[in-house]
């Protein structure tokens, strides 16, 4: 058996177009979770807020996770988060991925991970994501969930955005 041959097209993103995909991403996410799982709460805030963070402790979480405390240095709205994925060649990272982290008062927090490697192009094929270069994942399961388990109860964290200023 072959393997499928990655193919890539040239996709250079304007900051309009970026901004439109990551729109219809977010929405995609968000819709995708709350029909796959048992969510809390239901319906996800539509509003949307995204985590930039090296690493989950950037979030200073309860010792039950059920809430957390961040600082506005890591959380961006879909236009600052664009400005931080495209840069002056119009280039942007191999991958992006997009996933719900937790919820404040009005919006959704999205997780977001990406490439260190920068491009013009994007995957195309089989095995690509609709949303090139986004790639949608869900929320993060609880450790003794095993596949063919029953899906549990997703409860995401409320989180709390200190007050402070950034100053990018």
């Amino acid at each position: 058996m072959t393997q499928p041959q990655i193919r890539t097209v040239l996709r250079p993103f304007t900051h309009e177009s970026m901004l439109d995909l990551l729109r219809s991403e977010t929405l995609r996410s968000r819709t995708n979770t709350e029909s796959r799982y048992d969510l809390t709460p239901f319906p996800l805030p539509t509003a949307s807020l995204y985590f930039i963070g090296s690493t989950v402790t950037d979030i200073a979480w309860s010792p039950d996770h059920l809430t957390g405390d961040v600082s506005p240095d890591v959380i961006y709205t879909d236009v600052e988060l664009v400005g931080q994925l495209l840069n002056s060649e119009r280039s942007h990272p191999w991958w992006i991925n997009l996933s719900p982290l937790a919820v404040t008062d009005n919006a959704t927090v999205f997780d977001i991970a990406y490439s260190n490697d920068f491009t013009d192009r994007v995957f195309t094929g089989p095995n690509s994501s609709p949303g090139e270069p986004f790639h949608l994942r869900g929320p993060t399961l609880p450790a003794f969930w095993r596949i063919g388990d029953p899906m549990p109860q997703i409860k995401l964290p409320m989180l709390q955005i200190r007050r402070a200023t950034r100053t990018d």
